[in-house]
Parts: C-alpha cells; sequence; structure tokens
C-alpha cells in the first residue's frame, strides 16, 4: 500500500509545492513520505544550484478540501535550517 501512496503523494507534491530562487524556478526531488499519527512528513531535496540568497515557497497543501490546514515548513540552505507554519489561509514563505 505504501508503494501506491507514495507515486500519489510524489504527483500531489509536484502540483502543491512551488520553490523559486532570485533567480528561478527551483526544482526539486521526492525522497519519500512517512505517516506520524494525524500527520504526514514529506521529504524532498532541491536540484544542486548555486547557494541562493532568498528562496520563496508555495505551499498549497490540502487547502481545498480543510480551512483549518496547517502546514510546517523547513528549509535548509547553507547549513542554517528555518522552521515556518502556515496557517490557512497563507500559503507563502521564504528564508533570506
Amino acid at each position: 500500500m505504501h508503494a501506491a501512496m507514495d507515486v500519489l503523494v510524489k504527483n500531489y507534491m509536484a502540483q502543491n509545492v512551488h520553490i523559486k530562487t532570485t533567480a528561478a524556478a527551483l526544482g526539486f526531488n521526492y525522497i519519500g513520505f512517512e505517516l506520524d499519527k494525524e500527520a504526514v512528513n514529506v521529504y524532498f531535496e532541491s536540484d544542486k544550484t548555486p547557494i541562493p540568497k532568498k528562496i520563496d515557497a508555495e505551499i498549497t497543501l490540502l487547502r481545498n478540501l480543510y480551512t483549518d490546514q496547517m502546514n510546517i515548513v523547513h528549509m535548509t540552505v547553507n547549513g542554517i535550517r528555518k522552521s515556518g507554519k502556515l496557517d490557512y489561509p497563507d500559503k507563502k514563505i521564504a528564508q533570506v
């Protein structure tokens, strides 16, 4: 069952997670997901790129289903991890 869901999660992420640097849209490689009680942790990493000065992300996961949806985003650039919480209707987050 996990393998079948893996394909669905990968496709859903591609449609609902958009990341860009100052220069251009940033591609990412889906690594996988895991269930954690009420949450689903999804892991991916970006393609190799020069260290960006800023990353902008637009996350619209489950927005069409739940008006109380919350997404927690962790971004690591050059060894520095920053985290943020997106409560509905917020969908954009940046790391500078």
